[in-house]
């Protein structure tokens, strides 16, 4: 199920990229502008103005949201939301938090790297988050519904059953005849 949720935020970010195009804040350095350009006061630019390669030119058009946000929010939220749902033991509270708070501060980190290194502006680093995050969040709540015990242990499994009320009836009833 990670894998799945993992593929949809990693879908839905680059349908996003595509649609979007944002420029990468080192997008001018990339793109080298022709100087000899002259503008004519009136009309508009209709020629690309840019003589770097065109893939790096292609993918400093793309910039929100951040793929490596949206995937980073989307593991931590999964994974930190299946440990607080599935490791219930006592004795495993404190390294449950450990590993849950290491997973946040790694997403945190992979996040401001993503700035630091000016590969991404701090909006397209909150919104990759947000959607990885929504996926993972969406995801677990999927896992957690479709992974749902439908008894208790101990408990019959047919109380529900108006059919195995009248049979147990008809038991007790033979049994009483029986007397």
């Amino acid at each position: 199920m990670l894998m799945l949720v993992t593929t949809g935020a990693c879908s839905a970010v680059y349908v996003i990229k595509m649609s979007m195009g944002a420029l990468r804040p080192h997008f001018l350095a990339v793109c080298k502008v022709n100087v000899s350009f002259t503008c004519t006061p009136g009309t508009y630019v209709t020629d690309d103005v840019c003589t770097g390669d065109a893939d790096v030119i292609r993918d400093a058009r793309s910039s929100f949201p951040s793929g490596h946000a949206g995937i980073a929010g989307c593991l931590a939220a999964y994974v930190v939301m299946y440990l607080q749902t599935r490791v219930r033991n006592k004795s495993w509270v404190v390294p449950r938090v450990v590993v849950q708070v290491g997973l946040v501060m790694g997403a945190l980190y992979i996040m401001g790297s993503r700035v630091a290194d000016h590969q991404h502006h701090l909006a397209d680093v909150v919104g990759g988050a947000v959607l990885g995050a929504a996926f993972g969040v969406g995801g677990m709540s999927a896992t957690k519904e479709l992974t749902k015990p439908t008894f208790k242990r101990g408990a019959r499994q047919d109380t529900d059953c108006p059919f195995s009320a009248r049979q147990e009836a008809l038991e007790q009833l033979s049994q009483i005849s029986k007397m």
